[in-house]
């Protein structure tokens, strides 16, 4: 991943599905995000950290679970959220760098 922060793909859950989205960091500080994912995305869906002030360490190596699903990725050294301002840290702002470099996709079931 070459930018900051990331967006997942949200593949479609299915009923009993757990919901909860955990990245967690596989190399140095026992790093552990959880979110919660809402019934607007249980059909799929992208899901942007940066909108709820998420932010990973760039040069980090993660994992992220959703449901029966497991995604390894890491983040480049230099990776940055590409902003403009102090404020697109906060939660609610997107970052400017282009989703492509961003986006995270979780294998099929």
């Amino acid at each position: 991943m070459y930018a900051l922060p990331p967006v997942f793909e949200i593949p479609k859950l299915r009923a009993g599905d757990s919901r909860t989205l955990v990245i967690e960091r596989t190399n140095g500080a026992g790093e552990r995000i959880a979110i919660d994912i809402d019934e607007s995305l249980a059909n799929g869906g992208f899901y942007d950290l940066g909108r709820q002030g998420v932010q990973l360490k760039s040069g980090a190596h993660y994992a992220a679970t959703l449901a029966s699903r497991k995604l390894n990725f890491r983040v480049d050294g230099k990776a940055t959220s590409k902003s403009s301002d102090k404020a697109s840290n906060k939660p609610g702002s997107a970052s400017k760098a282009p989703i492509v470099s961003r986006l995270r996709r979780f294998p099929p079931a």
